[in-house]
């Protein structure tokens, strides 16, 4: 080592400070031109913290970096001064510093930033920037490890934290499910995903079947005959900057809300309207207006007056909410669907095929039979018709299906946002909460509880390995279906317990449900005639009241109690010993005092109790406590 000093010029050579510096020109964003960034360092010359410098200065002339790389790099090496203990390290040369010192110097730093009160991720970055740049270097230390090997451990406490990305949930509820066994459990949860699933499917066939009611009447009153005067009237009106102002706008005797929505519709159609003329709103067609608050597009009717022509954006959001629960797609193939995506088989068959917006590929192939999905099939064809009807009436040449109405204005839709689906699904017809990506978890749910095959799961979801399709399903059906067991569990449990303790009259106060006590929790009480009891509070007695603990006196009369059990054990054996010992030396007593309660009862225990303890003599000889 000490050859190794001296061949570098540094054995006998006293530290020496330097204040260096250099600086770049940098573009901040595209409008403003380059800015200056200064990054100066006061060290010693030798120091492996030189070394650094002059490599860094050497990498960003070679190639400017980013302004927020540049500006970040200086406040790292300006806040790396301020720290006394890592700067006592690396103003070392990198032959005197050991591997764990330049460990302990980024750790220093690193506390240095949370005591000085720096943003949580401003530390990560800045951290990250002095390690790298240290182990850059790739100085060997003192220990003869290279700076890069040393500080590689280091790397996680750079790294900032990945985010939880939220897959979905299943739909229905199911972590609530009360459930006898497991079978029950995955029935009902099947029951209830379809059910939430069906009313999303309602809500969407209502909005589709009210726009085609919408179109009907519209193509009815094209033909409808306006009163002359009322024609003239709306003509001389339509042309004003405001035509149907209420201050202004006084309609002749024959005039009705019906003659007013026939004049618009008609002027729509001869292209008399444009879009900057005003409409009529629902202060004039309240009967029209009143109940198609979805069409509104922001403070226009434009979409219910123009129905004729194009689909609405709440229909557009029912259909994207149709493929997406039919085909389990990720909402960003939904969106990304294009009209070469979707191949018409027959004339009751389409075929849908779009892209995975992660990795690219395409998307499970997926049949829409007229037959079997009849709204999905008549979506797609107002879909196809949409496409077809914009970009003919509008001159556009975007591929995609989704064009939606923005102030008149067409452009890229995206359907499936929280907003959208909230605004015209969730509120208007009272469902409970859901995402786009809800619907494609429960889609994958609903086929695994009914096809039982993860092979299934896996080819609707398009996975390429069977363990990704393993772990989505552990995050979600199987997730929620375990959530349910844990809490069926914890009822039977808090029932049982209170059973146990104070019998039905506990369990009623607490609000619990009797048929959450579960018997099998429940550890049978020894009678002492060498039987258990189940349910002490359940007494055959009809002198004990009900909710009362039994005395175990009628267990074998009338053909037994229903709660008695014989369980052998040692214990259960002595205690019938006991208790014949007791008659043996009571019996005549008991005769004397209530003859016939000892015939009716116990004489019935002591006839148990020689049978039980002669079958134990006979199998189990012993169990038997030898008689003194």
């Amino acid at each position: 080592m000490n050859t190794y000093r001296t061949s570098l010029g540094m054995e006998s050579s006293s530290p020496t400070l330097m204040n260096v510096s250099f600086t770049i020109a940098t573009r901040k964003n595209s409008k403003k031109g380059f800015q200056e960034i200064t990054i100066s360092l006061s060290t010693n010359k030798n120091s492996i913290l030189m070394e650094t410098f002059s490599l860094l200065e050497n990498t960003f002339k070679a190639q400017t970096p980013g302004y927020t790389v540049a500006l970040n790099t200086k406040n790292a090496i300006h806040l790396l001064q301020s720290c006394n203990k890592a700067i006592r390290i690396l103003s070392k040369p990198a032959c005197d510093i050991k591997g764990v010192e330049i460990r302990q110097a980024i750790y220093e730093f690193e506390d240095f930033l949370n005591h000085a009160g720096a943003p949580l991720s401003k530390q990560k970055i800045y951290v990250c920037l002095i390690r790298r740049h240290i182990a850059s270097t790739k100085l060997r230390l003192f220990d003869g490890r290279l700076a890069n090997e040393e500080l590689r451990p280091n790397k996680e406490h750079a790294i900032r934290p990945k985010k939880y990305r939220k897959i979905g949930t299943v739909l229905g509820n199911i972590s609530t499910i009360e459930h006898i066994d497991i079978k029950e459990l995955e029935h009902q949860a099947k029951t209830k995903i379809n059910s939430e699933l069906q009313l999303i499917e309602n809500a969407c066939k209502n909005i589709i079947d009210d726009y085609i009611k919408v179109v009907n009447e519209h193509k009815a009153l094209n033909d409808y005959e306006i009163h002359p005067e009322v024609k003239k009237y709306y003509n001389s009106r339509i042309v004003l900057n405001d035509p149907w102002n209420n201050n202004y706008f006084n309609q002749p005797k024959n005039a009705t809300e019906l003659s007013l929505l026939a004049f618009i519709i008609q002027s729509a159609s001869s292209e008399i309207l444009n879009s900057k003329i005003k409409l009529p709103g629902i202060a004039l067609l309240p009967t029209f207006l009143k109940e198609r608050q979805l069409w509104r597009n922001p403070a226009s009717y434009y979409n219910f007056f123009y129905a004729q022509y194009f689909l609405p954006n709440h229909v557009l959001i029912s259909i994207a909410v149709l493929i997406c629960m039919k085909t389990a797609w990720n909402p960003g193939s939904v969106h990304a669907i294009i009209k070469s995506d979707i191949e018409k088989l027959s004339s009751t068959r389409y075929s849908l095929q779009s892209v995975k917006n992660k990795t690219d590929d395409k998307t499970p192939i997926y049949e829409v039979r007229k037959g079997s999905e009849p709204l999905l099939f008549r979506a797609i064809e107002l879909l196809l018709w949409h496409h077809k009807q914009v970009t003919n009436i509008y001159n556009l040449t975007e591929p995609r299906l989704f064009i939606g109405n923005f102030n008149t204005v067409f452009g890229i839709f995206f359907p499936l946002t929280k907003n959208n689906l909230l605004n015209n699904i969730i509120k208007p017809y009272k469902l409970n909460n859901f995402s786009a990506s809800d619907l494609r978890v429960s889609r994958a749910g609903i086929t695994m509880l009914m096809s039982k095959n993860i092979e299934t799961v896996r080819v609707l979801l398009g996975h390429n390995n069977i363990s990704i399709t393993e772990g989505y399903l552990n995050d979600t059906l199987f997730f929620r279906l375990n959530e349910a067991r844990i809490l069926e569990f914890q009822r039977r449990i808090e029932a049982t317990i209170s059973f146990i303790s104070e019998g039905d009259y506990l369990v009623n106060s607490r609000n619990l449900n009797k048929r959450h006590i579960d018997t099998s929790l429940i550890p049978a009480e020894m009678v002492g005639d060498g039987t258990r009891c189940h349910d002490p509070f359940d007494s055959p007695d009809p002198n004990t009241k009900k909710g009362e603990r039994c005395e175990g006196m009628h267990c074998h009369v009338n053909g037994g109690c229903k709660n008695n059990v014989i369980q052998v054990c040692k214990i259960d054996v002595e205690l019938a010993q006991k208790t014949l010992s007791y008659y043996r030396s009571r019996w005549s007593y008991l005769y004397e005092k209530n003859p016939k309660n000892f015939i009716d009862i116990h004489m019935q225990k002591i006839i148990f109790v020689h049978v039980f303890l002669a079958y134990i003599k006979q199998n189990r000889p012993d169990f038997l406590k030898k008689e003194a």
